[in-house]
């Protein structure tokens, strides 16, 4: 999987990454996050600015990606199915 931080195409960015959202508005196509558990440093990736900034980061018609199970009530998901994981 490293072998991907080779290709020509790939930037790594070393920071804060709200702040990396919050400067990057309308910039993307796709979004894949893959958070830890939501609990201790990594709760605020499961709040409601967190997903703010992800969908500001969106240009029309992108999409995000994100691992877990139900997502938060204030995340609107159409093609959820699963109540609970």
């Amino acid at each position: 999987m490293s072998a991907g931080f080779n290709h020509p195409k790939v930037k790594v960015h070393v920071g804060d990454g709200f702040k990396f959202l919050a400067d990057r508005v309308n910039e993307f196509d796709v979004i894949i996050t893959d958070s830890s558990d939501p609990d201790g440093p990594a709760e605020s990736l499961f709040q409601k600015p967190y997903f703010q900034l992800l969908h500001d980061a969106l240009r029309d018609g992108g999409v995000i990606s994100t691992q877990g199970c139900k997502p938060p009530s204030y995340v609107y998901i159409p093609l959820y199915s699963k109540p609970d994981c």
